[in-house]
């Protein structure tokens, strides 16, 4: 009989240890947690696509003209029959239905993502000779302007240029020229110059957006040309905002 108990106490003795192990594994491991985590980190991101953009032409007799959406995101110095002729640009991209949980405290990273486009139908006129350094400047827009009435004689200001505070000025890095296709397509770091649009939150009264300008504008014969709101699908600028 004593036999007998031995065994059917080891017998439950197994049992108790099966279900425990089976308990064991089958109960959510810090892998899972991780996983789960990541994921809705991805989530944390958006794609700002529309807004405002205005190009500015400094030749004179077009000083006062408007260029309401432009087709192309510019800076560009060049002649008219041999009088000066540059051109800036101005970009706002829309915060009108941006999260609120997007602050200046919460933003992880903003890019810009460009992509070469021109007016003369992407023709890459302004990448087509030699250019002198064409490392061009995005500036952080200081006051306000109406996107339908903005022309180079009422442009808005902006913040200082390079160098200074990543929060005002970044560079649009150097392309060599002449190229064939489609390579001019840079992602801009600008997540500082956001943090301040961000700044005290809606309805966003910093947010004036940026300007692309050349930091020289007599040395002629240099461009850079983006897609704006205006152009072609595919060409179009976007602002990637990343948040915790």
């Amino acid at each position: 009989m004593k036999n007998i108990s031995n065994v059917m106490l080891l017998a439950v003795a197994l049992t108790i240890t099966s279900t425990s192990c089976k308990k064991s594994i089958e109960e959510p491991s810090e892998a899972v947690a991780t996983v789960t985590s990541d994921a809705a980190l991805a989530q944390n991101t958006v794609d700002l696509t529309s807004g405002d953009n205005a190009m500015l032409h400094g030749l004179q007799g077009y000083q006062t003209t408007n260029y309401n959406q432009f087709p192309s995101f510019q800076s560009t110095v060049w002649t008219y029959l041999g009088t000066p002729a540059p051109r800036r640009s101005l970009l706002k991209f829309d915060f009108t239905n941006l999260n609120p949980l997007i602050t200046a405290s919460t933003l992880v990273s903003a890019k810009l993502y460009l992509y070469q486009y021109d007016e003369l139908n992407n023709s890459g006129n302004y990448y087509s000779i030699a250019q002198v350094n064409n490392s061009s400047e995005i500036r952080r827009v200081k006051t306000a302007w109406t996107p339908s009435t903005v022309n180079w004689q009422t442009q808005p200001l902006t913040y200082p240029g390079l160098p200074t505070l990543a929060r005002n000025a970044v560079a649009v890095p150097a392309i060599t020229t002449p190229f064939a296709g489609n390579q001019d397509n840079p992602v801009i770091n600008v997540t500082q110059m956001v943090k301040q649009m961000l700044a005290g939150g809606a309805p966003y009264s910093n947010n004036h957006g940026f300007e692309i300008i050349f930091p020289n504008e007599t040395q002629f014969y240099k461009g850079r040309t983006f897609g704006s709101f205006a152009s072609p699908a595919g060409y179009k600028p976007v602002l990637r905002l990343t948040w915790q």
